[in-house]
């Protein structure tokens, strides 16, 4: 359904015909059974990632460690400075 071929094809015509090819795709998925495309989702679940190597494991590993290194340090100053608030301001 494309009309590359008329004279005066522009982008905006490219746009409409993409706009046409993905409502034929939309219109296929929704045309198949019922049966098929719970099959379809079935596979899909159960399909293997690709496994981390023990290098990128051991990173992740790492940074999730200080990043939460890093939020308890923030909550510790915090409370740090309210407890001196309270002390030499507050409490004063």
């Amino acid at each position: 359904m494309t009309r590359k071929g008329f004279p005066g094809f522009n982008s905006k015509d490219r746009y409409i015909d993409e706009l046409l090819a993905n409502q034929e795709r939309e219109l296929a998925e929704l045309r198949k059974e019922p049966e098929e495309r719970e099959r379809e989702q079935q596979e899909n679940l159960y399909k293997q990632e690709e496994q981390l190597t023990k290098q990128e494991t051991r990173k992740m590993m790492v940074s999730a460690t200080l990043a939460g290194l890093a939020i308890g340090i923030i909550f510790i100053g915090a409370m740090f400075l309210f407890i001196m608030f309270c002390i030499n301001v507050w409490f004063k």
